[in-house]
């Protein structure tokens, strides 16, 4: 059915915090109550980016559908069965849902808490819309064809904003493709802070621009 490609583990291969990331990825992909076909793991082994390292993972897919999965999220056991029955029902060529997340301690001492699917983008529960298209991470499910038609592209010096993952859904509305939202909480987005004084916002991309 579908291919799951956890793209960022650069240091997997190293062992230490990433292969621990990569490790539970793939067990949340083992849990799916609508089994993967296959994994296709690209490992940023080369310092390519990550523009370089999902199309790696895009072009080893043999199946109609691949799933996107970046090696520090996790997906809940139905991820994959609600967005397969979502793309079915409405005809989709591109399906997502909506992350939960818990944060973990600062270096502030704040204990970590829940954050409600609204606390970030607030675009969860409303439809996608061609005309004003909003981010919808990369932790969807897209049909392999146009995944393969809308490559990634490495990031621009200075976008801080998008990134190839907003690149490559406007390149999805460019080529005519029908997005839809599944208002659901299907998969877990671990997020943490970066360093003292930097935003409360933080993801696991290493990088002290990014969040």
């Amino acid at each position: 059915m579908c291919h799951i490609a956890p793209q960022r583990a650069r240091t997997a291969h190293k062992g230490g915090p990433r292969a621990e990331f990569l490790a539970k990825a793939v067990w949340s992909v083992a849990k799916q109550t609508l089994p993967a076909a296959a994994l296709s793991i690209a490992v940023d082994t080369e310092h390519e980016g990550a523009a370089a390292t999902r199309n790696r993972a895009v072009a080893a897919v043999l199946t109609g559908w691949l799933a996107f999965l970046d090696d520090d999220d996790m997906l809940y056991p139905p991820h994959l069965a609600h967005l397969r029955q979502c793309a079915a029902d409405t005809d989709a060529d591109y399906v997502y849902s909506y992350w939960d997340t818990t944060r973990t301690a600062n270096y502030f001492g704040k204990p970590p808490r829940y954050h409600g699917p609204d606390e970030f983008y607030g675009h969860y529960g409303r439809p996608f819309d061609p005309e004003h298209p909003t981010h919808t991470t990369m932790t969807v499910l897209v049909r392999t064809e146009l995944a393969r038609a809308v490559p990634f592209t490495p990031r621009p010096e200075g976008d801080v904003a998008g990134g190839e993952d907003w690149r490559f859904t406007l390149g999805c509305v460019e080529a005519g493709a029908k997005i839809v939202h599944l208002p659901e909480q299907t998969w877990f987005w671990r997020h943490h802070p970066t360093a003292p004084g930097s935003p409360d916002l933080a993801n696991t991309s290493g990088r002290e621009d990014r969040w």
